[in-house]
């Protein structure tokens, strides 16, 4: 073997010196976090009051969706609110299987607001191509926002007529005789702000600034005073309606009667007397005395009307579908008035009266958006659910199908308390009964016009 002179062997591979550690450590690569995955099947965001629990509820008996609890969530497919304030409804995706819903339709003012409703029915009347009039649709009305107005004004003559002629005994006009009136803030609800007007000074006091924080117009109209009655009292009836993004309208085929707690008079105002609302009635000592919370069933009142001799109920609620189609006919071309695609809907609540006999005439008192959900008596715990599972089967059943396989699970109703109970087939259960989940929405048709 030869040997080099430093000693190293011939035909080996000198070795290179091993590398010194460096001093700064390499840093090792950071993972990005992975999104989360998103929950399958469609999500729901409900936001909170006017019994948000109960809807949160009825969606829970669809096994396809689930709830988020950020309120301020984008990521949503349905969304539920008291109010469509706030609501871009252009941008709602319309996208297959991103698509997103809420309870409210665009422009629901012309038929929510007192003086919206009014306006909009006066002019679809006054082209006289339909055999009807203004007034036995809703009573005598006049809009107006100060009393400088030209509709005060006229409103102003017209009572002080009917004062100067009652007051010479002579003759006026069938149910005027007590020159009653009620006036409105055109956009609150519950009873709110609502006072029955005797004279003009209490007209001017009632809508002055210091009765007025929303700054809005005020409607002042007829009062009926001879309604129909049950036990003395004074009732209305809510009815619920639904009203698609297409302007397909559904009638809900039960609703309830609200009665006050005391007898009806006409010598005083005392919203005791003369305001059914909930709101209103719940704060006496003597609600619920007569009948819990005060509500009657529509098979309650059709045994009354018998008793006093008036219509059959059946034809009442004829009446009553008949003149939410006028109503809805008089904005359909200003609901939804882009014609935008988006699954939105709303459940609307008709208010309704009668005159008493002999004429038992129904008349329209106002159209809600945001319809009272408590379930105050046994009545509603059976009713609310049904209603709102009935239409969300007409709407989100529809949009946002269930994958195949899934079926709804029931809705369940007892002593107050709304559980969950997974079977086939689906059924509600109140207390002893059972009711098939079915659609109690009876169908209108269309009123999307262009």
């Amino acid at each position: 073997m030869v040997t080099s002179v430093s000693g190293s062997k011939i035909g080996q591979t000198k070795r290179a010196p091993a590398k010194k550690p460096s001093k700064i450590a390499e840093k090792p690569a950071v993972e990005k976090p992975k999104p989360a995955p998103r929950p399958k099947g469609y999500q729901y965001l409900v936001l909170s009051g006017n019994n948000s629990r109960l809807v949160k509820q009825v969606l829970k008996s669809r096994p396809w969706w689930s709830a988020i609890e950020d309120e301020g969530s984008n990521l949503f497919h349905f969304k539920w609110k008291q109010s469509g304030g706030g609501l871009q409804y252009r941008t709602l995706s319309t996208a297959p299987g991103r698509q997103q819903a809420v309870n409210h339709v665009p422009s629901n003012r012309e038929l929510c607001t007192k003086t919206g409703m009014f306006r909009n029915l006066q002019t679809l009347l006054s082209k006289g191509k339909r055999n009807v009039k203004l007034s036995d649709i809703i009573p005598d009305t006049y809009e107006f926002s100060t009393t400088a107005d030209v509709s005060f004004i006229r409103w102003k003559k017209r009572f002080s007529d009917t004062a100067r002629r009652v007051a010479a005994d002579q003759k006026v006009e069938p149910g005027t005789e007590l020159n009653l009136w009620i006036a409105k803030p055109e956009s609150l609800n519950r009873g709110r702000g609502i006072q029955v007007i005797r004279s003009v000074k209490e007209l001017e006091a009632a809508t002055s600034a210091a009765n007025n924080p929303t700054k809005g117009s005020w409607i002042v109209q007829k009062y009926i005073e001879n309604p129909m009655l049950i036990n003395d009292r004074k009732f209305d009836i809510r009815q619920y309606v639904l009203v698609t993004n297409t302007l397909d309208v559904y009638f809900y085929r039960e609703g309830y009667l609200r009665l006050c707690s005391v007898p009806y008079r006409t010598d005083t105002t005392d919203d005791a007397v003369h305001l059914t609302n909930n709101a209103v009635q719940r704060k006496l000592e003597g609600y619920g005395e007569h009948e819990e919370g005060n509500q009657m069933t529509y098979d309650e009142m059709a045994a009354v009307l018998v008793e006093q001799g008036g219509p059959t109920m059946e034809a009442v609620r004829d009446e009553m579908k008949r003149q939410v189609g006028l109503c809805i006919e008089s904005v359909a071309s200003k609901l939804n008035p882009e014609r935008l695609k988006a699954p939105f809907f709303e459940i609307f609540g008709f208010d309704f009266m009668l005159h008493g006999a002999p004429t038992f005439q129904v008349v329209t008192i106002e159209v809600n958006t945001n319809p009272c959900l408590d379930q105050s008596s046994a009545i509603l715990k059976k009713l609310l659910p049904e209603m709102l599972d009935d239409a969300f089967a007409l709407t989100l059943d529809k949009s946002h199908p269930a994958p195949r396989g899934k079926g709804k699970s029931a809705t369940v109703v007892k002593d107050g308390e709304v559980g969950l109970d997974v079977g086939q087939p689906p059924v509600l259960h109140h207390q002893e009964s059972e009711f098939v989940r079915g659609n109690r929405f009876e169908s209108m048709g269309s009123f999307l016009r262009g």
